[in-house]
């Protein structure tokens, strides 16, 4: 007997409709793929990306101001390269650190420090715009701008640890949506920028902002609940299994199956 091959999906139903030895079938498999879409109704995802958005428009909120008030103070604008790139370098060094502090401190108190770290450090950037000695001015600048780094490494790789963890089976999606939420953040942040300057002027951009964040601190313990901290033995378990029966699902395809030359399988 013939069976019509018309779609992919048909193929992989065909080929793998019966589950190999402590895994599942491809039907299973389609279903999970049709539930990454329903990832985005998840009060937590929608925390997590939230909460990415706002870290990384923290970033780039300042682009757009901070070269006329170089100006104005009569400080080279090569400096204002060096006040973003730190940022960066923050990032670069803190972020293997706090994958390590994780297991010791916790997730919810990393994300508690980082938030509240950020809002201090845009506060205390708008104290320093006050300083008329420039060589005083840009050490704070760089200083302060390593802390917001620091801050955001805090933030963000909590945030890619809780979404591999919490969400074993849809770590890829979880990754994509994180990275595609940090662009939407870079966008917002000049965007958000520019509202706050026409409505008080530069110093309360990061005034506003930074306070901003401080009261959002006050919250995050609500946001995230107490199960964030305790879900690293059974996902770890979870994601070995899986990694184990992707390979014997692999093995199987290779052992048991010859490439499909045609349209068409016969029973």
């Amino acid at each position: 007997m013939t069976k019509k091959i018309t779609s992919r999906k048909d193929i992989l139903v065909t080929l793998f409709d019966e589950p190999v030895e402590g895994g599942e079938s491809s039907t299973d498999y389609l279903t999970k793929r049709e539930d990454n879409q329903g990832l985005l109704k998840d009060p937590l995802v929608l925390s997590i990306l939230g909460l990415t958005a706002l870290t990384n428009s923290a970033y780039a909120i300042i682009a757009p101001f901070l070269p006329f008030e170089f100006k104005q103070k009569g400080i080279d604008q090569t400096w204002i390269g060096y006040i973003f790139s730190i940022y960066s370098v923050a990032v670069i060094i803190c972020s293997p650190i706090v994958g390590k502090m994780i297991s010791i401190i916790g997730r919810r108190n990393l994300i508690v420090f980082g938030v509240c770290l950020m809002g201090c450090s845009f506060i205390v950037f708008g104290i320093i715009s006050n300083l008329e000695d420039k060589n005083a001015f840009i050490t704070l600048a760089l200083l302060n701008r390593f802390l917001q780094g620091f801050a955001s490494s805090l933030i963000q790789t909590t945030m890619y640890s809780i979404s591999t963890n919490f969400f074993p089976d849809h770590k890829d999606a979880m990754v994509g949506y994180i990275e595609a939420i940090t662009g939407v953040g870079l966008i917002l942040g000049p965007l958000i920028g520019s509202g706050l300057y026409a409505i008080g002027g530069y110093k309360f951009i990061f005034f506003s902002f930074g306070s901003f964040f401080v009261l959002s601190s006050f919250f995050i313990k609500v946001v995230f609940g107490t199960n964030i901290d305790a879900i690293n033995t059974q996902s770890d378990v979870s994601g070995s299994n899986a990694s184990s029966t992707r390979s014997r699902r692999r093995r199987a395809m290779t052992d048991d199956f010859m490439p499909v030359a045609g349209s068409t399988l016969i029973d």
